[in-house]
């Protein structure tokens, strides 16, 4: 995390601080210590999820297709070095850039969203035909 130190006293000052918690130096012209890292944080929504629901008569078809949905997720998000954060149906939320830093963490998310829709058409089972081309969708990316 970046810090700022004083050129008076020295003290390490959190990067948004206007004076020196030490001393109370203006902080205008200081030195920045520390590294920013891009990193990309998502969530994958899967859409029409209560109608998802409803297409299998058998809770344990649903839970069995939301098994193969998480590892084909896993596999692709690993795939392109990104984390995958929790799964709480209909939401996955995943990232890219933190802890390991990883070139071009927004381009990641893309990929990795594309292979999973990829893997998916693979699979041509019968009851994900229908849910396909808008199973998973980005919510919202937001920069850290």
């Amino acid at each position: 995390m970046p810090f700022k130190i004083c050129t008076r006293c020295g003290f390490k000052n959190i990067f948004s601080a206007k004076y020196c918690a030490e001393c109370g130096t203006k902080l205008e012209e200081v030195e920045i210590e520390g590294e920013l890292k891009k990193c990309c944080v998502s969530f994958l929504e899967i859409l029409e999820y209560e109608s998802l629901k409803n297409e299998f008569l058998v809770e344990e078809e649903l839970n069995e297709f939301l098994l193969t949905l998480s590892q084909e997720i896993n596999s692709s998000v690993e795939k392109y070095e990104g984390k995958v954060g929790k799964f709480i149906w209909p939401e996955v939320m995943i990232w890219f850039g933190a802890p390991k830093i990883v070139e071009n963490p927004y381009e990641r998310v893309v990929l990795s969203i594309f292979d999973i829709k990829n893997k998916l058409r693979e699979t041509k089972k019968e009851e994900t035909n229908t849910l396909i081309e808008n199973l998973l969708s980005i919510a919202f990316i937001k920069p850290y």
